[in-house]
């Protein structure tokens, strides 16, 4: 059973349309970090959940050092 639990930003003008679902359900499974192609969509909001939001490059960058 699925249920959210919390909508944070269902009216944001900050985010780009195609985001606001992905960030809502970021937040809802209380992840860390986002990996998209797409971080200009995002913005700064993230940041106000604790979420970062990386390029698959920098992930990877990461999983090696």
């Amino acid at each position: 059973m699925l249920r959210l639990s919390f909508r944070p930003i269902t009216a944001s003008k900050e985010l780009a349309t195609s985001a606001v679902q992905v960030l809502e359900t970021a937040v809802n499974g209380r992840a860390d970090g986002l990996v998209t192609f797409n971080v200009r969509d995002f913005g700064t909001v993230p940041a106000r959940f604790g979420i970062e939001v990386m390029i698959p490059r920098e992930v990877l960058g990461r999983m090696r050092r």
